[in-house]
């Protein structure tokens, strides 16, 4: 696996980078969107399937309370005054019982409701039929009285229970919301630890991998500057470095090679110098016996002329094999350049997933928003459960003031007295209620308010991966500048070898003048017998041509033996 990483190359590694900071951008994305579709949704529920339930169902059993109250007070004393105020809490309890029809119910709410609405309507027969007797002056029968009172109970029991229902729904929808936010935080801080864990170990290989390759490539660079050119660069690894190094030790081979032949051909350089030094010599002793030498010099000047066509031919190779090596060393500069944008290619690409990650964080921005719509639609339904609670208290004052009117009224108020307490019992129980669900609601705020901390150290993170790409980026900003160092060595290198060049034209021209020196020696063989002081001339001039042309030999040959091959 190391193995692999280290052969892993820089585009690659830049783009598996950003892959799995795309991939786990996603992920965080939909993980965070559908749980909060989830616990919406469970408040929409709660809203639609308990809180209104619930609200409706206190209000009927207000107006129901209130309507009791209305005909115990008719029963006791009659007066039509108490028939209109019963008629309008029927109205109103009708209402409720409409109102209640559109919203989502359940089984156990249909069947509650059910309950309540037979022995409402039996209520309100029965109290037709009671109602009919007072106005004729007529008493209440004991039977229509305790069938009306089980009647009212059984009604107040099948509101209890529709209460109760709904709460345990809304218990259970705000234990559900707990359960899926603990599961998100969970696979929040998972997904978020996995990806600081893979793309930091990435980055750090990455990183590391850079440095090593580029230090070592520095060092043999430096080495080569000193004109060593026995360094062996050959790599098999399969990245941009390896590939520059097996391009660059080929490179090497190339140039050690014409250097061996330039070295060899410099050898041949000053032994043919020598031998036209020592044959110039030899013209100038023979200058004073000019008659009795002239055959030999003939042949002298012969043979000269043929070492300088050889020279000239040698002479031609080496200025073929610079120009090779000029070639090479331009390449050497153009591959150098090429590493140099392909470093600033990677740049952009850690730049890019820089850009990645700061859409990460407004994607974190938009997900807290959600949160704060979510704390207000919390508060609504914290005032809903107010409202009931207010309802709750001002059925527990009526019930205290019919307490109050049938103390008054004495043994003939005491059955109203045991319906006001059990009124006083039931707006109790309202309250109670009303508490719980404030409680429940409570809970979920707090739920909501730790889960816009979690997101924030969320949003934490995602700027510690950023720093951790930012350095990534100083990295290659580095590399760009090794890279940078090395561009004006090589072009020292070819600044020597052009200088090289330079000489090598500079020979091939006195070579040029001292084979015409020669030829113009054996076209005036025949005249040296006329004039053996224009033979002297002529000899000394040879010698000097031959001495510069040893003296060049020795400094090319200096310079060629900085080259180590």
């Amino acid at each position: 696996m190391i193995k692999k990483l280290l052969d892993l190359k820089l585009s690659k590694g830049v783009f598996i980078t950003s892959l799995l900071a795309i991939i786990f951008t996603i992920i965080i994305g939909i993980v965070g969107y559908f749980s909060i579709s989830k616990i919406n949704e469970n408040i929409g529920i709660m809203y639609n399937n308990s809180v209104q339930p619930l609200s409706i169902g206190a209000g009927i059993r207000g107006e129901f309370a209130n309507m009791r109250i209305e005909a115990n007070k008719e029963m006791l004393k009659y007066n039509f005054e108490y028939n209109d105020s019963i008629d309008k809490h029927n109205e109103k309890i009708q209402s409720y019982l409409r109102q209640i029809s559109d919203v989502n119910k359940d089984g156990q709410d249909l069947k509650d409701l059910d309950e309540f609405q037979s022995n409402y309507e039996v209520y309100l027969e029965v109290w037709k039929k009671i109602n009919e007797d007072l106005s004729n002056g007529k008493k209440v029968s004991d039977d229509d009285y305790n069938k009306l009172s089980d009647v009212a109970i059984k009604a107040e029991e099948a509101l209890f229970d529709l209460k109760t229902h709904n709460i345990e729904k809304a218990y259970d929808l705000n234990n559900e919301g707990n359960t899926i936010y603990i599961n998100s935080r969970r696979v929040f801080i998972a997904i978020i630890l996995l990806t600081i864990i893979i793309l930091s170990t990435l980055s750090y290989k990455l990183v590391k991998m850079i440095k090593t390759e580029s230090k070592d490539m520095n060092e043999r660079l430096e080495i080569l500057a000193t004109g060593d050119f026995t360094i062996n660069l050959e790599d098999n690894k399969n990245n941009e470095f390896g590939t520059m190094k097996r391009t660059l030790s080929k490179m090497i081979s190339e140039i050690s090679g014409i250097i061996k032949a330039v070295k060899k051909a410099s050898d041949a350089l000053d032994t043919q110098a020598g031998v036209l030094s020592g044959t110039a010599g030899e013209m100038s002793v023979a200058s004073g016996n000019v008659t009795a030498a002239i055959e030999e010099v003939t042949k002298g000047t012969t043979s000269q002329s043929e070492d300088l066509v050889d020279m000239n031919i040698i002479i031609t190779n080496f200025g073929e094999q610079i120009d090779s090596i000029v070639h090479l060393i331009e390449d050497v500069k153009l591959f150098s350049e090429g590493i140099g944008t392909m470093a600033v290619n990677s740049n952009s690409g850690m730049q890019n997933l820089v850009k990645s990650i700061n859409e990460i964080r407004e994607s974190f921005n938009n997900v807290l928003i959600k949160f704060s719509n979510l704390g207000e639609n919390i508060s609504k339904i914290s005032d809903m459960t107010n409202l009931i609670n207010d309802i709750a208290e001002q059925t527990n004052l009526l019930a205290l003031n019919a307490s109050i009117e049938a103390a008054r009224a004495g043994e003939q108020g005491r059955g109203f007295a045991v319906v006001a307490e059990e009124i006083r019992n039931l707006a109790e129980q309202c309250r109670i209620s009303s508490i719980t669900i404030d409680n429940l609601v409570s809970d979920t705020k707090r739920d909501k308010d730790s889960m816009l901390k979690t997101t924030e150290i969320m949003s934490k993170e995602l700027n510690n991966q950023t720093d951790i790409v930012n350095y990534a980026i100083n990295s290659f900003d580095k590399i760009i500048d090794g890279i940078n160092s090395i561009v004006p060595k090589i072009k020292m290198v070819n600044k020597s070898v052009n200088s090289i060049d330079s000489d090598k034209n500079s020979i091939l021209m006195k070579i040029e003048q001292t084979s015409a020196s020669a030829e113009e020696i054996s076209a005036s063989s025949e005249e040296i017998m006329a004039s053996s002081e224009e033979m002297y001339a002529s000899t000394e001039e040879v010698a000097s041509t031959a001495q510069r042309i040893n003296n060049m030999t020795k400094h090319l040959m200096s310079r060629i033996n900085k080259f180590k091959v």
